[in-house]
């Protein structure tokens, strides 16, 4: 369960779509099956502009919104800024129907959120299933999948554009900016997870100012996961995704990258190490409800070091990754911090 939204998980979700799946395969009663996954577009810039409450009360009003326009239909907020739900028994056309009707009605007119009126402007994705593709294993990842590939080709088509006008001096900036977005969307991020990748993350130490904090963190129960009988084969996936937007959402100004396997590093720029540690075990505390799958809680151990030159990040990644072995070593679901030398 959502803790924000009060709606489903994205592993509560793909349970029940796994039923309709398997229902389809069979040939029983009901055939096809549908998911619509709608997405605020600019959610960081809401935050930025109005405050992160009103970026919280716009995912509380879609929330609610959708469960309005399709009351009986399973809803899950499915990433940060993402809801999907479940439609059984219905074909392409109905679900394009249902989904430019939504469409059409959130995007009608600003949204009152606390009195306020904000411009919010949502996409959705519609597809049926079962999964025809070997690429894919659920209907809500092809569906991210497709969402993903459309904002790219917006970038594309943006690029192509601004390089017909790149003699106009005004536009020379936003080319190379719109360059640097599609390169770090398209080679740069983890496919599964949707963080920075190692390449990514280079691209990001390069710009980033000592002092700062980084952090190693690795999952102390992920074998375990894999292996429970009674959880779907990629439960694996489902908490590496999980743990992947948790970090991310620490705060604005974190990083968070997927670095090898289960291992992730988190960026806190100018906190001490006491600081980062405390942020991360506050931020992992309070979302210990997304941090599991099925009845089975994910837990993490963790190393934070301080960074105080820029190219010094390599053997601070090193301590840091010790760290995180040695409180596994001392009972895992936990962050330590390097101490003065």
């Amino acid at each position: 369960m959502d803790e924000l939204t009060g709606s489903l998980d994205i592993g509560d979700l793909m349970a029940l779509e796994k039923v309709l799946d398997q229902r389809a395969r069979s040939g029983g009663s009901g055939g096809h099956y549908g998911v619509i996954l709608v997405s605020i577009e600019g959610l960081k810039h809401i935050n930025s502009e109005h405050g992160k409450n009103t970026g919280d009360e716009v995912l509380r009003v879609l929330r609610r919104s959708l469960g309005e326009n399709v009351p009986d239909s399973p809803l899950a907020r499915v990433d940060s800024d993402k809801f999907a739900f479940l439609i059984d028994d219905t074909e392409q056309s109905e679900l394009s129907r249902i989904a430019n009707q939504i469409k059409g009605s959130l995007n009608a007119s600003p949204w009152n959120v606390d009195g306020r009126s904000v411009a919010v402007s949502v996409s959705v994705v519609a597809l049926t299933g079962p999964v025809v593709s070997r690429l894919e294993s659920h209907v809500i990842w092809a569906a991210l999948r497709a969402h993903r590939t459309t904002k790219l080709q917006g970038l594309g088509r943006r690029l192509f554009d601004a390089e017909n006008q790149v003699r106009l001096e005004r536009l020379q900036g936003e080319v190379g900016a719109l360059r640097a977005t599609l390169a770090l969307a398209i080679y740069h991020r983890d496919v599964l997870t949707g963080l920075l990748n190692r390449l990514g993350f280079k691209e990001v130490l390069s710009s980033m100012e000592a002092p700062y904090a980084l952090a190693f963190v690795d999952l102390d129960n992920l074998r375990d996961l894999n292996d429970t009988p009674e959880l779907l084969w990629d439960a694996g996936d489902q908490a590496l995704i999980a743990v992947a937007r948790v970090l991310e959402s620490i705060a604005p100004e974190v990083t968070a990258m997927r670095w090898a396997g289960d291992e992730f590093l988190v960026v806190l720029p100018g906190l001490t190490v006491e600081a980062a540690k405390e942020l991360l075990e506050s931020h992992l505390q309070s979302s210990r409800d997304s941090l599991r799958v099925g009845s089975i809680p994910i837990t993490v151990s963790g190393g934070v070091v301080s960074v105080q030159e820029v190219d010094g990040y390599q053997s601070a990644l090193r301590r840091a990754e010790k760290l995180a072995k040695q409180a596994k070593r001392d009972g895992r679901s936990r962050i330590l911090v390097a101490r003065p030398e």
